[in-house]
């Protein structure tokens, strides 16, 4: 079995962290009339053991309103409302994106997430992948407006550049 060093382990994750240094540069300067993106955080959620990076995003209205919905876990726990998995691999991946309903239909998600989608594009890497929600019909948006495909016939989508 392969093992990476701790030395080797560290300077993939201190890359990786420049990488996600410039996702969050471009997720901070998102612009829609409906966000203020001088309030928008990039909360680190997790690193792998393959370096892969997990960032959590909160964008806020010019009233300081979460746009995103979390998602709960269970009674102890919740998942960020946008979860996003930078890899250095060249994949990028969407796990979670839940505009809260009041927000719906202004085309907030679907802005930000083709802006990250032309960064991963611009940056080299080879695709971007998305959990569609089987009930908002999120799954054939993302297939028939924006060109993903399922992943095995399930809500995981993926576009490949």
């Amino acid at each position: 079995m392969f093992k990476i060093s701790d030395n080797l382990w560290f300077k993939m994750v201190s890359y990786n962290l420049a990488v996600v240094g410039l996702f969050a540069k471009q997720m901070q300067s998102f612009e829609h009339p409906a966000v203020d993106s001088s309030r928008t955080e990039i909360v680190p959620h997790s690193i792998g053991d393959n370096g892969k990076i997990c960032v959590g995003v909160n964008l806020y209205d010019d009233s300081g309103n979460l746009l995103f919905e979390d998602q709960e876990v269970d009674s102890n726990s919740s998942l960020p409302g946008m979860l996003v998995n930078i890899d250095l691999s060249g994949r990028l991946g969407i796990e979670n994106a839940y505009i809260k309903e009041e927000y719906s239909g202004q085309r907030i998600g679907t802005g930000f997430i083709s802006d990250l989608m032309e960064t991963a594009r611009k940056f080299g890497f080879e695709s971007v992948s998305l959990v569609a929600d089987k009930d908002t019909g999120a799954k054939t948006y993302w297939t028939e407006k924006h060109g993903f495909v399922s992943v095995d016939g399930s809500l995981r989508l993926e576009k490949r550049f």
